[in-house]
């Protein structure tokens, strides 16, 4: 399944890639990133990582609060994450080695650091979805007869309304799926049918230990007052993620993007790298700020979305992944140190 995954992200990304070669006016493309303001790259670059800084001391939140990490260490631990997640074809295997790089301190385990992780991306999926919905409110109505042209393929108001029907379903089970783990006798009987599979006991030991460790950390959103001081961060983490969306807006003559606009193509953004894709997103990204674009009707020019779509990516891409890798060489932290984390977990 995950090597099945692989595979296709690889060719969503090649059929993507392909369509920006053979499609786009790349002199134009080019034309725009010469006239690209610098200062409001510097500014867009300035705003974006201060979420980054907001995400560490939010996550520093979801802690157990005499075990909780310094946000320095926090913040190094998020741009290993990126840096391997931009680099290796495997999913989100940077999230496993964010979780080993934050457990080498010893202060935490790194069934208790994942499962900080796992509550990191509820709040994450519930400020997303707060987005989402106001975005569709306050946008202007998708007519009916609207159609983009993607390499070959046609999305239009019929898919569109069908992706929101199934993304509210999804959230409602969401949800529910998260009250139920919080109280205990369901959880334990997860545990419990989970031992009576076939399997090795260090895997039912690893699944005992990362189950334990989420609901550690989902321990931190449960309780209203930690709630809702998480949910703030949360808030201002994106918020200044929109933020960036616009201030590089400005940067590109002829782009008008309101509020609501860019709350609604960050969302665009965040769905586009759920896809499938290859290592950094590369082509499924650039071919998502397009689709954004045209449904937003930022600009008529798919050529400006690419090119505000490139300059993006680079900026949340490159320096990530160059701190990170560094990061990740200082501590003595490679692809198989997530394998020893692990190991270290089931013999506990």
């Amino acid at each position: 399944m995950k090597r099945s995954l692989i595979i296709f992200g690889f060719l969503l990304s090649l059929i993507s890639a392909s369509y920006l070669i053979s499609e786009i006016d790349w002199r134009q493309v080019g034309r725009a990133l010469r006239e690209v303001q610098i200062g409001w790259l510097g500014v867009t670059f300035v705003v974006y990582y201060s979420g980054v800084v907001i995400r560490a001391i939010r996550w520093k939140g979801l802690f157990p609060s005499h075990h909780a990490p310094p946000v320095i260490r926090l913040f190094r631990s998020i741009l290993v994450g990126q840096a391997f997640n931009n680099i290796l074809p495997s999913g989100r295997v940077g999230e496993w080695l964010r979780a080993a790089h934050v457990s080498q301190s010893k202060e935490v385990s790194f069934a208790v650091a994942f499962g900080t992780i796992l509550a990191e991306r509820l709040l994450d999926g519930i400020t997303l979805l707060g987005f989402f919905f106001l975005s569709m409110q306050w946008l202007p109505p998708i007519s009916e007869s609207f159609q983009i042209s993607f390499s070959g393929f046609d999305v239009n108001a019929r898919l569109l309304f069908g992706f929101i029907d199934k993304l509210a379903i999804l959230s409602g089970c969401l949800i529910v799926g998260i009250l139920l783990l919080v109280q205990p006798h369901f959880r334990n009987g997860i545990m419990k049918a989970w031992g009576m599979l076939p399997l090795p006991s260090a895997w039912i030991s690893i699944a005992r230990r990362l189950m334990e460790g989420f609901i550690e950390g989902l321990s931190s959103i449960v309780q209203p007052q930690r709630f809702w001081r998480l949910m703030t961060f949360s808030l201002l983490m994106w918020m200044l993620n929109v933020l960036a969306a616009m201030t590089l807006s400005r940067g590109f003559s002829g782009i008008e993007m309101g509020l609501i606009q860019a709350i609604a193509l960050v969302v665009f953004q965040s769905l586009a790298t759920m896809i499938p894709a290859a290592p950094g997103y590369w082509g499924v990204y650039e071919a998502g700020m397009i689709l954004g674009f045209g449904l937003l009707q930022l600009h008529n020019d798919q050529e400006i979305a690419l090119a505000y779509g490139l300059v993006m990516h680079l900026i949340f891409f490159a320096p990530t992944t160059l701190v990170g890798l560094w990061v990740a060489a200082k501590d003595s932290l490679s692809p198989k140190s997530a394998n020893k984390a692990l190991n270290s977990e089931s013999s506990r």
